[in-house]
Formats: structure tokens, sequence, C-alpha cells
């Protein structure tokens, strides 16, 4: 960054001007002692942090949070290195952490060991708020990406300005109503630098896929104010949601602190109600986004009062007509196969599989080494072909990619360095009855793709699961 930092702050505090901040929000958040704000480098968090900055009451509250998720080599550290520098120029306190495996990785891992620090760090500084760079752009795109998976009210009207947990924290969204490209423009007019990061241009993640193809086309198709309508629609999603939830407070519906829902009551109530509790459930029970089929058939079960049980999301659910227990499993999955559908829904111990096309660029990744096996892996598997999973059995034993000959599995996690207390845990992914993965090592080498591939089985694991 080639500036002294008194310059970068004038200048900072010049693009913060010309980014309009809500003055109910503004003095909302003047109400925090201490405001913590996720920047990561690029232009949406520095376009937030030079806002929150340039505004009196708040830059004295501010504290730089930056989560290095060391999937770019270098480039990830000279991220850390720029939000650093900003934070130095601003005179905030910064703090940062880098994620431990290095490398590419699932979105869902990504976003969750993100998640984890940043709450670890408001904690350690004493913030109950956290404000992110989240802008109208992502909020369509997010909209759009929740309606290919048929989210309810709740989901579509995610990411909100301002979103409160049970545990007193917010997450705060100051932009959320301003388009990317006046965020860029204010910063470029104030001569404020930012970081690129090279993946959100790559193909192979739907988002990138809607930013760079969808979306455009959308716009040119709806003309430039279509965004206006999504945040509409968003709002009147967030008030329904709301409306929902009340009524299900009113019912007793929500989930108590043993996880026991009592919804008894829901039974000729419309199924919104249902489907509501459930994701209330969930949540409660530590997952954020659950839904497929399964958790469509469990809405049924409950609005139609009829009794089930089933794994689902990575939790236990149990429905007796009157009461919905939601827990965490047992460690142990047992040596009994499980049946694993490719339906991009979540099994009990955090498999998912689904059906891709494995793209070029995609294929790239995986022959360069730089999507490691601990979580996920592409396999050359008939659509036709069994699908299964079980906990270690002490014979099991294949051919890791790459390898000689077949070795036990027991060994590999061994040689692999996996804690003893997760290997129990690890599930073995089955074809045809025979092992073929078990997250942490590489899959066996009778499954290898020679290059990309239509209809692909992709194998992620969102694992550990514990009880």
């Amino acid at each position: 960054m080639e500036m002294s930092p008194p310059d970068l702050r004038d200048r900072l505090m010049a693009a913060g001007r010309a980014v309009p901040l809500d003055a109910a929000l503004a003095e909302s958040l003047a109400r925090e002692p201490v405001l913590a704000v996720a920047v990561s480098g690029g232009a949406d968090s520095v376009a937030l942090l030079a806002s929150l900055a340039a505004q009196p009451a708040l830059l004295s509250r501010l504290v730089v949070l930056h989560y290095d998720h060391a999937v770019r080599g270098a480039e990830s550290s000279e991220d850390a290195a720029f939000v650093g520098a900003l934070a130095a120029a601003l005179g905030l306190p910064f703090a940062v952490a880098r994620r431990a495996e290095a490398g590419p990785a699932s979105e869902t891992a990504l976003r969750e060991a993100r998640h984890a620090w940043l709450a670890e760090a408001m904690a350690a500084h004493g913030a109950k708020a956290i404000c992110l760079g989240h802008h109208a752009d992502d909020r369509a795109e997010t909209l759009l990406l929740r309606l290919a998976r048929g989210a309810g009210p709740e989901g579509l009207a995610a990411p909100r300005a301002d979103q409160a947990f049970r545990d007193g924290t917010r997450r705060v969204r100051p932009l959320i109503r301003l388009r990317r490209e006046a965020l860029r423009a204010a910063l470029a007019a104030a001569g404020v630098p930012w970081r690129e990061d090279a993946t959100n241009a790559a193909p192979g993640a739907p988002r990138n896929r809607l930013r760079l193809g969808a979306l455009p086309a959308l716009e040119q198709a709806l003309g430039a104010g279509w965004h206006e309508g999504v945040a509409r629609a968003s709002d009147n999603l967030a008030d329904a949601a709301d409306a929902l939830r009340a009524w299900l407070a009113e019912l007793g519906g929500l989930p108590d602190a043993e996880g026991v829902s009592r919804l008894a009551g829901l039974r000729g109530r419309p199924r919104a109600l249902a489907r509501l509790a459930c994701a209330e459930a969930a949540w409660a029970a530590g997952v954020a986004e659950i839904g497929g089929p399964s958790f469509e058939q469990l809405v049924d079960a409950v609005t139609a009062g009829r009794r089930t049980q089933l794994s689902l999301g990575g939790l236990d659910w149990a429905w007796d007509g009157y009461q919905l227990r939601v827990r965490r499993p047992a460690a142990s999955w047992g040596g009994e196969p499980r049946p694993l559908c490719a339906d991009g829904v979540p099994a009990a111990c955090g498999l998912v599989a689904e059906r891709r096309d494995l793209d070029a660029a995609t294929w790239a990744e995986l022959s360069a080494g730089r999507i490691p096996p601990a979580r996920e892996v592409w396999l050359k598997v008939s659509p036709s072909a069994g699908l299964a999973w079980r906990s270690r059995l002490p014979g099991d034993a294949y051919q890791p990619l790459g390898a000689p000959g077949a070795a036990k599995v027991a060994d590999l996690l061994i040689d692999r360095k996996v804690p003893r207390e997760q290997r129990e845990s690890l599930p073995v992914v089955l074809v045809e009855g025979l092992p073929a993965w078990v997250p942490g090592v590489p899959p066996a080498e009778s499954l290898r793709l020679s290059g990309p591939a239509k209809g692909a089985l992709r194998l992620t694991w969102q694992g550990p699961c514990s009880p």
C-alpha cells in the first residue's frame, strides 16, 4: 500500500462520507459499547469500514476482525496485512486468525470456520454486535440461490439488515440497500485501494455463476431497478416470517432448553407454522440451514400429527404427535450400512452426496491438489451404483488414489495424523458395499476420474459431528 497512514486515513474518511449510513441504524449502533467489523479486504468490507469510521459516534467503538481462510496462499497473507494497515491508519484494534488447514475447501466449511472464529473474537473483545459488508447484490444472489433450494419466508428474507440471535448478539449489515458499483465508485473516487479475490470469478461456485452470468442478464431484461423490487420483496418476506414466528411463540411451539418443541397445538393449523417450528428446532440444535424432501416429510408428519423418527441434517428427530425432540446422535454410527442418497441433503453423519458436472476449472483445482480430500472428493460412480455409509469396522481397507496397493483405513487415518477422538466418528462411504472413502484421506483409486465429467459424484463432509 503506497501511502502514509495519515493519507490513508483521510482517504478512508472521504470514502466513508460518500457511503450513506441509515441514521436510525447509526443511532442504534452508537449504543453498542464495542462494535466489531468483519473486514476481508475486498471492496465491500473496506467500504463498510470507511462508512462506520466516518461516523464520529462510532469510530472509537470499532474493532476490526479479519479471518484468513488460507485458500490463496501468499495472497491470503497479503490480505491480512492489508486489513491490518487499514486498522492501523484509523487507530483501531485489530484481530486476525488463520485457518489451520491451508488450501481450497467447501464454501460450507469455510463459512463455519469463519463464523466460529468471529464469535470467539467478539467474545474476547466484549462485542455483542458485528457489522458485515453484505449489500443489495448479495441480497439478490442469496434470494435466487434459496429460491432454487425451495426456502421458506425466513430463508428468502436473508440476509437481514439487523439480525438478533438468542445469545444476545447481533449481525448488522449497514450496506444492505446499496449496490456493489456504488460502493466501489465511492472508494475509487477517494483513492482508497482494496483487494481482489480471484476465487470470486471462478465459475465453479453457484454464487459466482449467478454474479457473472444470470444477474447481468436479469438486469438487462428487467432494468437496473429490479434490485429495489428484490429488496421490497425481501422486506415483505421478513415481515411474514416475523408474523409466523410470533404466532408460533403464542402457540408455545418454540424449542425449550432441552431441544423439545411442543407442537400438538399446530394440528390443523397452516403448514407454514409446522415448517417454521421444525426449522427453529434445527436452528436451536446448531444447524443453520436445512431442507430437502426428508425435511418436507417431517413437516408433513408434524402437520398431520403422524408419529415419525428419522436422521436429518446430522440430527436425530423424534416426533410422537405431541412433542418434537431433536438431538445430536452418538459419535459412533454403528456398523450397519445406511443408505446414502445423492440428493444434496446431509445424512445424519454430515455426509452430502450429489451429482454435479465436473467442469474444467474444478478439474484443474483437483489435479493440482488444491482441493484436499479431508472434506471433499469427486468420484466416477455410476448413477445406478449403491451408496451407503457406516462406522469404520476393523477389516476396512481400500487402495487410495496414487497408492501402490490397499491399506487399512485405520492405518491411513493414523498416517494422516487424524486425532484419535475424531477417527471413531468418521463415516466410511461404501460403493456397492465396498469402502470407497473416509473423510481425511484420499478416495479409492478404482473410482478415479480422468478429466472433466458430466454427472460425477461429489461427496462432501460437514463434520465433525459430536453428540
